[in-house]
């Protein structure tokens, strides 16, 4: 059975992610052991941009400085005298290589597409593979374009011409649209609701 092309899921360490592409924006879920979350990302809210960042567990970040810290310092002094245990300086060494190793394992690279006046969207970079994650999000944003198009520049009898042209200028000034995609939606929009109106141009 093929891949539905509007559902999209990742999976990093416990957490699973599920993205799928409806009508007016996208559905998110985030579920782990001992949570869950689920929202929805309007299309004419999400931004072109994408941001690469990584993150990581600060706790065993922490943890494993700290252990590791007790451990040297028992280690060192524990010679020169009676009250410290050498057992004492090996435990809190390999607690610090656990914590350190639960920091490696945690630290996760996404994508992230900002969404305005919304909660943005986040890809486990490499969850299944950078190049589906970049497919998905190419299908996503010609998703968005399409909706958009429809939204603005077909006939409608609820949306002004000048209503239309002030949405359209808020999509390109917040980087939802860029000047190419405004100038094709503006195209189909004059071309489906009528004459511009009179007066200086909201869109330059």
């Amino acid at each position: 059975m093929p891949a539905d092309p509007h559902d999209f899921r990742q999976r990093s360490f416990l957490t699973r992610y599920r993205f799928m592409l409806g009508d007016e924006g996208v559905s998110v879920y985030v579920g782990a052991i001992t949570y869950h979350r689920e929202y929805e990302v309007p299309y004419d809210r999400i931004s072109d941009q994408r941001i690469t960042t990584s993150t990581s567990s600060s706790f065993a970040f922490y943890t494993a400085v700290i252990a590791c810290a007790i451990g040297v310092f028992l280690a060192v002094y524990a010679p020169f005298t009676d009250e410290i245990d050498v057992e004492a300086a090996l435990f809190w060494l390999f607690v610090g290589f656990f914590a350190g190793a639960a920091f490696l394992s945690s630290r996760r690279e996404f994508v992230i597409l900002h969404a305005v006046g919304a909660q943005s969207i986040a890809f486990v970079r490499r969850s299944p593979s950078a190049e589906a994650v970049d497919e998905f999000i190419d299908r996503l944003q010609r998703r968005k374009r399409t909706y958009l198009e429809a939204k603005f520049g077909g006939a409608r009898t609820d949306l002004t011409v000048l209503d239309a042209l002030t949405r359209l200028a808020w999509l390109r000034d917040n980087g939802i649209i860029d000047d190419a995609e405004l100038r094709l939606i503006k195209v189909s929009l004059l071309g489906g609701l009528g004459p511009e109106p009179p007066g200086p141009d909201l869109i330059h």
